[in-house]
């Protein structure tokens, strides 16, 4: 099982006016993957870990522009150049922008709780991610279809190697890529939870059966996108102990209904479409390409108030 964190960042402007720490992208990422990988070296000991799969720890650089989703990035080059490691490895899983808070002051303190975990339609993890869902007490991971979101990061490559991978992040927060993404804003007891989490995963994953590590380029699992889009608003809804909690609803709403979707078909509100998106998983399996088309643009309505 390969566990990574890409850990270049920005670094200095070029006039060396500026500098960008990076505290969440991706120090805070690093700060679970070392902490996680700690927890196995001091409690294994030879006769278990011959029992299971070996963790492989990996911190790739050259994932930032200029070599942001190209053949240049540190992964994609570890991929290009050791191919018989690639073969060996059963699962990658990826982290970046974990630690941040999430639309700080406009929304409900369980969103803070939201870890977002992409990928798993891909192979046959998603049942072992269903069975630690609340493994860990005030953290959410919620399933997101790799379909819906713009390919970016690590598991790019990987994916282009037919690698099955999950993506766990938080999205990005409204210090990405600026020079007040510093460590005083990060969420310690999220982070440490994270890593509660990966080592429960890490630990179910070892001793897995072989048959659920597979890659399935047509793997979709619109329902489990739907059910995250459900409980996100939920948590929006239906805190009252928020004044504007009704506020950031009808704002998400306006949005989305004034938005101009490429795509025909009319709805009436969120909630109905999600209904009707829902029974049309349990009809056919998963979303048209149109219905899909706006499940990406109301996350990108959430994505960009959460910003």
């Amino acid at each position: 099982i390969l566990l990574d964190a890409h850990y270049d960042h920005l670094g200095k402007y070029k006039t060396g006016l500026r500098y960008y720490p990076g505290a969440d992208d991706n120090a805070a990422a690093i700060a679970a993957v070392l902490h996680t990988a700690n927890r196995f070296i001091t409690t294994d000991n030879i006769e278990q870990a011959a029992d299971r799969r070996s963790i492989l720890i990996t911190c790739f650089d050259a994932e930032e522009p200029p070599y942001f989703n190209s053949e240049h990035m540190g992964v994609a080059r570890f991929c290009k150049d050791f191919p018989e490691i690639i073969e060996r490895i059963d699962l990658a899983i990826i982290l970046d922008l974990l630690a941040h808070r999430m639309g700080e002051g406009r929304v409900p303190e369980k969103f803070q709780e939201i870890l977002f975990v992409v990928g798993a339609e891909k192979s046959g993890v998603g049942p072992v991610l269903d069975e630690l869902e609340y493994a860990v007490e005030n953290l959410s991971p919620m399933r997101i279809g790799a379909h819906a979101i713009p390919p970016s990061g690590d598991y790019v490559p990987l994916q282009q190697h037919d690698l099955p991978y999950l993506f766990m992040t938080a999205g990005k927060f409204n210090d990405y890529h600026s020079c007040f993404d510093t460590a005083e804003k990060l969420d310690y007891p999220k982070l440490e939870g994270i890593s509660n989490y990966l080592t429960y995963l890490l630990t179910v994953l070892a001793e897995a059966d072989p048959e659920i590590f597979y890659y399935d380029r047509l793997g979709e699992d619109d329902m489990a996108t739907l059910r995250t889009m459900e409980d996100i608003f939920a948590r929006m809804h239906d805190d009252e102990h928020i004044p504007r909690n009704q506020n950031v609803f009808d704002y998400v709403q306006k949005r989305f209904m004034r938005g101009e979707l490429k795509t025909p078909g009319k709805f009436g509100n969120i909630r109905d479409f999600l209904r009707q998106a829902t029974e049309m998983c349990k009809r056919d399996g998963n979303l048209s390409h149109n219905e899909r088309s706006k499940i990406k643009y109301l996350i990108d309505v959430i994505a960009k108030y959460m910003h």
